[in-house]
């Protein structure tokens, strides 16, 4: 019976073993076999990937003028454009002058035959010297009258006819004098000279054209000062003044920028394009326009003076309702809540009144959504 006893409880005994050896090989399989690997795991996670950016992705804050503006298209004319008139009837012997060329005030332009006008003076001279002649005569006639009177052997109506006809002849001096001047000045105006500095526009008349006093021969127009006739919204008007800069370019000199001031705005909106025309003096000393030229520009309302902070508009995102910009500090990335104030619609520029500091790396491209302190790596240009 001891044996029988004793042989169960052996066997209950390596059961229980048998079974603690077993729960123990799941633990370490569960517990000891898996801590090695996570922590293998946790090893070899890799670090957070920086965001890649060209040079071209960024712009650095700097200063410089903004100015904001209202967009304006015109035409340039010379402010001072004259037609050479002919003064006489007479055909044209010479036209010394073309288009495009510089002519100096006072220079000679045109000839026209002034045979006629000459015969005019010389006629005209030799009635003056005539009535001048009969002048003396009657002038003599009324001393001796005058001479007679006081002897009484003249009575005073006699005296007064005598005294009249010298007035009479007198007049008629002047009359001729006066003839001669004209005269002498249709001779003159014969030889066409240059009113003002300037160049040739227009030609309208050769060798051999007969012209009427008044008819057009040439068009001179001085370069030296030009007027920009531009058209802006009627809307916009409040915001612009007499003094004004106006700025533009044109066709051919694309690079450059013109620069004027607003001198005249009409008192009438065009009611068709419901636009106001006003009209800027633009000085051109080297002269480089041209009359003609089509401008395309802006009239500066506000500006930001000459050393404001200044961004590309594009690099402004609208973010929860507030204007930010993504800026790369320390080599992370930031999103910084910037204040604006001035926007140049001729370069895109803002004004940055709060934010950012000058020199600082700001991000034009859209970059979606980021995280706020990942790193930032630059790629060297190629």
């Amino acid at each position: 019976m001891n044996s029988l006893r004793d042989s169960g409880a052996w066997t209950r005994n390596r059961r229980i073993a048998f079974a603690t050896l077993a729960v123990a090989g799941v633990a370490w399989a569960i517990f000891g076999a898996s801590t090695p690997a996570t922590s293998a795991e946790a090893k070899a996670a890799p670090p957070a990937q920086p965001l890649l950016l060209v040079p071209a992705d960024l712009v650095t804050v700097d200063t410089g003028p903004v100015a904001q503006g209202i967009k304006v298209t015109g035409t340039l004319e010379p402010r001072n454009r004259t037609a050479v008139n002919a003064r006489i009837n007479a055909v044209v012997n010479e036209v010394l002058v073309r288009e495009g060329e510089a002519v100096r005030k006072g220079q000679v332009l045109v000839r026209q035959d002034s045979a006629d006008v000459q015969a005019q003076l010389r006629q005209a001279e030799a009635q003056l010297e005539s009535a001048k002649i009969e002048l003396r005569l009657s002038e003599a006639y009324q001393t001796r009258k005058e001479a007679l009177n006081k002897q009484q052997y003249l009575s005073d109506v006699e005296l007064a006819t005598a005294q009249g006809e010298t007035e009479v002849r007198r007049g008629n001096v002047q009359v001729r004098e006066a003839a001669v001047a004209i005269a002498r000045k249709a001779v003159a105006d014969a030889t066409v000279t240059a009113p003002i500095t300037g160049m040739v526009a227009e030609r309208h008349v050769e060798p051999g054209t007969n012209v009427m006093s008044g008819q057009a021969m040439l068009t001179l127009v001085d370069l030296s000062e030009l007027e920009l006739a531009a058209s802006i919204p009627a809307r916009d008007i409040g915001q612009v003044r007499i003094g004004n800069d106006v700025s533009f370019t044109v066709d051919g000199h694309a690079n450059r920028t013109f620069r004027g001031k607003v001198v005249r705005i009409n008192p009438m909106a065009n009611g068709n394009a419901r636009t106001i025309t006003l009209y800027a003096r633009v000085p051109n000393a080297d002269g480089a326009l041209r009359g003609g030229m089509f401008a395309s520009g802006r009239v500066v309302t506000a500006s930001a003076g000459q050393q404001a902070l200044r961004i590309p508009g594009s690099a402004v995102r609208r973010i929860d309702n507030r204007e930010q910009v993504w800026v790369v500090r320390a080599g992370k990335l930031a999103l910084q809540q910037v204040s604006l104030g001035a926007r140049d619609t001729g370069t895109g520029l803002v004004e940055v009144r709060q934010g950012l500091a000058a020199g600082e790396q700001v991000i034009l491209t859209d970059i979606g959504t980021r995280t706020p302190g990942m790193p930032v790596t630059v790629s060297a240009p190629r």
